[in-house]
């Protein structure tokens, strides 16, 4: 029966058959085909366990699956489950297998599925040996190789957590970059690119120390041994310290504690220093460079002298190595000491510049480092040079220029030299036996040096150095000129050689003013010379001891002197004309007059002359008139000043107003400037005048006549000028009225009078009452009154000016009566 499916249960039956006919079918019987092939067969490799899990997916008719494993060398390994997976344990390491999935149930088995490779986890490395290499602070590891191993991986881990690891094809490598003194276990894994093998076994190594830190070497001066201390250094079982002279001296020592003593260093050498941490492997861990300097070396071939040009002691000695600097000490007789530092650290001559004179020295050197010194070299033994003279003194004699020296006394001297030298080159000497010299013709302006010079024969060079300044020499280029504005004289020289300042003299001509100013550059200003005056100027120089030779003379003229006696005509002409006048100055070669308002203009006017004058002035000003004299661009002071008035303006808006009880007249007018006082006058062609003097408007012209025409004039008067006149016309009331006559009686009368001049009506009053009564008003002569009573009757004139007083008399006649009044 082919093309059997598997994996079905299939119902049998069987049916006999010939040429003609098929039997019933047989009784029915089951028949189960064999189970499928597995298929999707996955392996997963369980690295760790060095297991592998097998998983496939279900296969119809299947009650279980055995899996098998098998390597080309035999090595087997199988499982079985009724799932769809199953783990395969016991893998042999490091070999390949193939891996194959049967299904089964309970008669037959299905054919194997197609075979999956894996590999099994590598086998475990076996370490040969692992040695250090010092100078890198590497670990050299080799192992046997492992079976299915394709590269292997090496592994060092301290104590302290650290790790180097290296990786390889091969069965060896080198684990780099170990911490100093650290204590690692090292083991190797192998690896197919899929799984580790477990670690092999663990071999300790130690890395190598660490360098030494903090090291610090300190000579003892003394003994000249330096004792070396440090940090401890991790991993290290004892030390060694080295030190290298830079001129191949070598010392070193030995020790299981963090410091030892480096003895006999030789002097002077400079050593490196370095400690060096051991252990059972390495010797290599060395610390940083540390210098040390050996105590300097006691100097020798000291050796002194005396410097008889200063009178100091010059010492020497020959170089000490190690030294960079010394220091020399010289000790005299009692208790004097002096020492010499030098830091330089040469040994070229040195200078004791401050030893006592006359005594007796020792001398000796030693040499320093910046931290030692050696001890002293042998003494030398010197005497210093003679005193130099005391008291010394120097002064010019300043008449005669010359120089006087002098000292005190000194035991042991035979004789004294003066040296003296100016800056200009100019030497000169004097010698004596005594204690003092002279130094004639000494020239001017010259800071002399001079030397004071005790001689005994040997040391010739015991000097005392003074200065002496001579007398200042003479100021040249002598030159003054006049400061106008200032009324100054500026006087300026070329400096004199030895002058601390100067005087500048100037003395008039004639020998009537002087006047000085003192500097210490060259000018100085003559203050307030004398004007008009022509100076002599002159200049010494001076110092504190000494003045010098006057300069050459320089002339100078100061500013001409003020025009004096200015006289001003007052411009009191219609064109305020001023007039100024001064006296004759042949010093002066043109005059400024100015002419200074009270509104603040000005005006001017310029003259040769004694005179000038300025026109079209303004009326009613004041002016403050002052001259100047000028000569070559230099005015004067400014004379006194002259004050003057132009005329004062003429009053306007004159007028008048009649007083016809006091026959007086009232006149007003405006302010004039100028003015102060008007003068007003009433003038009548028959020569009556009558005037009044008032500082302001109104002004009262009194005792007018009446029935007058007359001419008023006002006039503005200041101190210098009267102005022009304002006039106008005024008529005074009339005169009363003249020769009244009357006829009639009581009851009536006919009066008549003469006319008044310049009446323009006449009226007749009854003056028999308290209130006067008027009984006519008329412009004739003559006027009819009733109620007559001549005793109480008055006859006035009158015009445009007023009424007149009443008519002195009247006469008459009633009833053939003639009566007078």
């Amino acid at each position: 029966m082919p093309g059997v499916q598997c994996g079905q249960n299939y119902t049998v039956t069987v049916v006999a058959s010939n040429e003609k006919c098929n039997s019933d079918p047989s009784a029915a019987d089951t028949l189960q085909s064999e189970p499928c092939v597995p298929t999707d067969v996955a392996v997963m490799t369980d690295c760790s366990r060095n297991q592998a899990l097998v998983s496939w997916s279900a296969s119809d008719g299947a009650t279980t699956y055995k899996v098998t494993a098998q390597s080309p060398q035999g090595d087997m390994s199988t499982c079985e489950s009724p799932g769809l997976m199953c783990t395969l344990t016991n893998l042999t390491c490091g070999r390949a297998f193939s891996v194959q999935v049967v299904a089964q149930d309970d008669i037959c088995s299905s054919l194997p599925s197609p075979a999956t490779t894996i590999q099994s986890v590598p086998c475990t490395p076996s370490i040969g040996s692992v040695v250090l290499d010092c100078y890198t602070n590497s670990a050299l590891l080799d192992w046997a190789h492992a079976r299915g191993a394709l590269n292997y991986t090496a592994t060092a881990r301290s104590s302290g957590s650290h790790v180097s690891t290296c990786s390889r094809e091969f069965t060896n490598c080198e684990l780099r970059d170990l911490q100093c003194g650290r204590t690692y276990d090292v083991f190797a894994v192998a690896s197919n690119g899929e799984c580790s093998s477990p670690p092999s076994a663990r071999l300790q190594i130690e890395s190598v120390p660490c360098p030494p830190e903090n090291v610090v070497a300190t000579v003892d001066c003394s003994t000249n041994a330096a004792r070396v201390a440090w940090g401890a250094a991790r991993g290290a079982d004892s030390y060694v310290v080295q030190a290298f002279g830079v001129e191949e001296d070598e010392a070193h020592c030995e020790t299981e504690d963090q410091s030892c003593v480096l003895a006999d260093l030789r002097c002077g050498f400079t050593y490196n220093i370095t400690a060096i941490a051991v252990n059972a492997a390495c010797n290599v861990s060395r610390s940083d460079v540390t210098q040390l300097h050996a105590v300097p070396c006691v100097p020798r071939q000291v050796e002194a002298r005396v410097v008889c040009e200063s009178g100091a002691v010059a010492v020497a000695w020959e170089p000490s190595k190690g030294a960079s600097s010394y220091s020399a000490v010289a000790r005299g007789g009692g208790g004097y000491t002096s020492t010499r530092n030098i830091s330089d650290g040469t040994t070229t001559w040195r200078v004791f510049d401050d030893l006592r004179c006359g005594l007796n020295y020792s001398i000796a050197v030693s040499a320093s480092d910046e931290t030692c010194s050696s001890a002293g070299s042998a003494a030398v033994e010197i005497n210093t040079v003679p005193c130099i003279p005391q008291g010394g003194t120097a002064e010019m004699a300043c008449g005669n220029d010359t120089g006087v020296v002098s000292w005190e006394e000194a035991e042991g001297v035979s004789s004294y030299a003066v040296r003296a030298f100016g800056p200009d080159g100019h030497k000169m000497q004097c010698n004596s036996t005594a204690t003092s010299c002279q130094l004639p013709n000494m020239h001017c302006g010259q800071l002399y040096n001079l030397t004071l010079t005790a001689l005994d024969g040997e040391c010739d060079e015991s000097n005392a150095y003074l200065d002496l300044q001579s007398v200042p020499c003479r100021p040249t280029n002598v030159k003054a000129a006049l400061r106008c504005r200032s009324n100054r004289v500026a006087v300026t020289w070329e400096r004199a050689s030895g002058a601390l300042s100067y005087l500048a003299v100037g003395v008039a001509a004639d020998g009537s003013d002087r006047t000085e100013c003192n500097a210490t550059e060259t000018h100085c200003d003559l203050v307030d010379p004398r004007c008009g005056t022509t100076y002599n100027v002159s200049v010494v120089g001076r110092h504190e001891a000494c003045s010098g030779v006057e300069s050459e003379r320089a002339y100078v003229r100061t500013a001409p002197c003020a025009p004096q006696d200015v006289a001003v005509a007052a411009p009191c002409d219609a064109g305020g004309t001023m007039a100024v006048s001064w006296s004759p100055n042949p010093d002066a070669q043109h005059f400024h007059v100015a002419a200074l308002s009270d509104t603040g203009a000005r005006r001017h006017c310029n003259s040769s002359g004694a005179a000038c004058t300025i026109g079209g002035l303004p009326c009613g000003r004041h002016y403050n008139v002052t001259v100047l004299a000028a000569r070559d661009g230099c005015e004067s002071a400014p004379s006194a000043a002259v004050q003057t008035s132009t005329a004062p303006c003429v009053p306007r808006n004159a007028a008048g107003r009649l007083d016809c009880v006091s026959n007086s007249a009232w006149v007003t007018w405006d302010v004039s400037d100028g003015a102060l006082r008007y003068d007003v006058v009433a003038r009548e062609v028959g020569g009556h005048n009558s005037s009044c003097t008032s500082t302001s408007s109104p002004c009262d012209i009194p005792d007018l006549e009446c029935g007058t025409r007359y001419d008023f004039q006002v006039t503005a008067v200041n101190q210098h000028c009267r102005s022009n006149r304002s006039s106008f016309e005024l008529e005074t009331v009339p005169c009363a009225p003249r020769r009244v006559r009357y006829v009639g009686d009581r009851a009536s009368a006919a009066l008549s009078w003469d006319a008044s001049v310049f009446a323009a009506s006449y009226a007749v009053y009854d003056v028999s009452g308290d209130a006067r009564v008027q009984l006519c008003n008329t412009t004739e002569l003559y006027c009819q009154v009733t109620n007559f009573d001549p005793n109480a009757t008055e006859v006035t004139a009158i015009n445009a000016g007023g009424e007149s007083i009443p008519n002195p008399e009247m006469t008459g006649q009633t009833h053939n009566t003639e009566n007078r009044r």
